[in-house]
C-alpha cells in the first residue's frame, strides 16, 4: 500500500519535489508512466438523433478492440442536446447507442422485448444503432495520443437490423459499476493508503478501488441528495463528522470518491455523467453540493457543464478552503519536479484551467456559500493562501462568505464550522 502523503500541508508544499524523489513505497517510474498516460488521454465525441420522439434515456456504449477481442468498457447517457463524450486512452474503439426501452412512445412502436425503463441495459428489441450498421460490422475508431475524434452522427430508426457477428466481453470499470452503490464511510476503500494511491497512481486506483459516485444510504425519494466532494489526496471519510451532523430526515448523503491525481475536467465529466445516470434511474429533481479544497475548484468546471445538460436543479454549492485561484507552490512543482502529477497542472496558479473557469461567471440562480479559514501567523489555512481562497471576484460571486480560524482539513471537524454549515443547509 502507498504511504506517500499523510499530512495535507505537504500536498501543495514545495517539499513535494523532495517527496517525489524519496518516496519509500512508490515507484517513480510507475508514477511517471501513469501521469504520462493521463497526459495522452484523448476523446471520442458525437451526436445521437432519434427518428421519432424518445421519452426515455438514450445511452451510448464504448467498446475497445484489443488482440481480436471486443470489450464493453464504458457507457454514457446522451445529453439533452444529443451530444456524448468519452475520455479514452490511445487504442481502437467502436460505439453503439440505444434507447432504454420501457413504456415509451418512440415513433409509435416499441418491441414487446424492450428492456425495463431506466435500467440502463440494452436487450434485443430496443431501438438502437451502431457506428457502421449500414455495413453490418462496427466501424473502428483509432485514437492516437491526445487525439480527439468526432464520430459521424448516429441515427436511431428502430431496432438493429444488421446485427454484427462478434462476441463482446463486458468489462466496465469499477468506477462505472459503482455509480449509485451504497457504502459506509468505514469501508476500507476510503483508507489513506487508497487516497494516496489515487493521487500518485490513479490508474491503479481505478482498477483496484474504483471509487465512484456512491450513496451512504439507500435512495429515498423524499430526501434531497447532498453530494460531498473531497480534495487532493483526500478521501470521502474526511466528511464523517459533517455527515453525522446533518439533518438526515431532509438530506441523503452521497460522496464523489475519485483519484485526485487526474485532470479536473476528467473528474467533472465523470461527475456530470454519473449524476445524469442516477437522475434517469431515480428521477431526483434537486441536488446540493459541499466541496472541500481542490474539490471546490473542480466544481466550477462541473457547474459550467451542468447548466445546460441536466434534468435536475442544483439548489446550492458550498466550497470550503478551496484553492479557487490556484497555487504558486503547485506551479513551482510543475516547473521543477522530475515527476508531475496531472492535477497539479490544473491547480497551478495561472493555469489554463484556472483561467477558463474564471472567465465564466457563476450563475445568480445557484446560491453559492464560500467558506474559508486562516491560522494566526499563516497566510491562509496552513495549506491554501487567502488570496486563492478569497479574491475580489469570488467575493462578488458568493451569496455569502463565512470565515473561520481553523486548519485546512481540521475545519471539517470544528464545532463552530459544523453549526454554520447546518444553518446554511437548514435554510434550503
Amino acid at each position: 500500500m502507498l504511504r506517500c502523503i499523510q499530512h495535507p500541508k505537504l500536498l501543495f508544499s514545495l517539499a513535494l519535489m523532495w517527496i517525489v524523489l524519496t518516496l519509500p513505497a512508490c515507484s517513480l517510474q510507475e508514477i511517471s508512466r501513469q501521469s504520462d498516460a493521463l497526459a495522452s488521454t484523448g476523446s471520442i465525441t458525437g451526436e445521437v438523433v432519434v427518428q421519432g420522439e424518445a421519452n426515455a434515456p438514450i445511452y451510448v456504449q464504448l467498446y475497445r478492440r484489443e488482440n481480436g477481442v471486443t470489450k464493453l468498457i464504458d457507457k454514457n447517457t446522451v445529453q439533452p442536446n444529443g451530444q456524448y463524450l468519452f475520455a479514452v486512452q490511445p487504442g481502437t474503439y467502436s460505439v453503439a447507442t440505444f434507447i432504454d426501452g420501457g413504456d415509451n412512445d418512440i415513433g409509435g412502436a416499441i418491441s414487446d422485448n424492450s428492456s425495463v425503463k431506466n435500467d440502463g441495459e440494452y436487450v434485443a428489441g430496443d431501438w438502437a444503432t451502431y457506428y457502421g450498421e449500414g455495413q453490418g460490422e462496427p466501424a473502428l475508431v483509432v485514437i492516437a495520443a491526445d487525439e480527439n475524434v468526432e464520430v459521424p452522427r448516429l441515427v436511431i430508426k428502430g431496432p438493429i437490423t444488421l446485427r454484427p457477428n462478434i462476441d463482446v466481453m463486458k468489462q466496465l470499470g469499477k468506477n462505472i459499476e459503482n455509480i449509485g452503490r451504497v457504502v459506509s464511510l468505514d469501508d476500507a476503500m476510503f483508507s489513506r493508503d487508497f487516497a494516496s494511491m489515487g493521487l500518485w497512481r490513479p490508474f491503479d486506483f481505478v482498477e483496484q478501488v474504483g471509487g465512484g459516485l456512491l450513496m451512504l444510504q439507500e435512495y429515498d425519494k423524499d430526501k434531497i441528495p447532498l453530494l460531498f466532494v473531497h480534495g487532493m489526496g483526500g478521501t470521502s471519510a474526511e466528511f464523517a463528522e459533517i455527515v453525522s451532523n446533518i439533518d438526515q430526515q431532509k438530506y441523503q448523503p452521497w460522496v464523489l470518491y475519485y483519484p485526485s491525481g487526474v485532470n479536473l475536467d476528467l473528474v467533472s465529466d465523470y461527475m456530470l455523467e454519473a449524476l445524469q445516470q442516477l437522475s434517469h434511474q431515480y428521477q431526483f429533481k434537486q441536488l446540493g453540493i459541499i466541496a472541500h479544497s481542490m474539490g471546490g475548484l473542480m466544481i466550477r468546471s462541473y457547474v459550467m457543464k451542468q447548466q445546460s445538460a441536466t434534468p435536475y436543479d442544483l439548489q446550492f454549492v458550498v466550497t470550503i478552503n478551496s484553492p479557487l485561484y490556484g497555487m504558486e507552490s503547485a506551479a513551482n512543482g510543475v516547473k521543477n519536479s522530475p515527476v508531475v502529477i496531472q492535477s497539479w497542472i490544473d491547480v497551478a496558479r495561472g493555469s489554463a484551467y484556472i483561467k477558463r473557469v474564471h472567465r465564466w461567471a457563476w450563475p445568480d440562480s445557484i446560491p453559492y456559500h464560500l467558506m474559508f479559514s486562516y491560522l494566526p501567523g499563516e497566510d491562509g489555512d496552513g495549506v491554501v493562501p487567502l488570496n486563492s481562497q478569497l479574491s475580489a471576484s469570488l467575493q462578488r460571486e458568493a451569496t455569502q462568505i463565512h470565515g473561520f480560524e481553523a486548519q485546512h482539513a481540521g475545519i471539517l471537524k470544528e464545532a463552530v464550522f459544523l453549526d454554520k454549515l447546518n444553518e446554511i443547509l437548514n435554510a434550503f
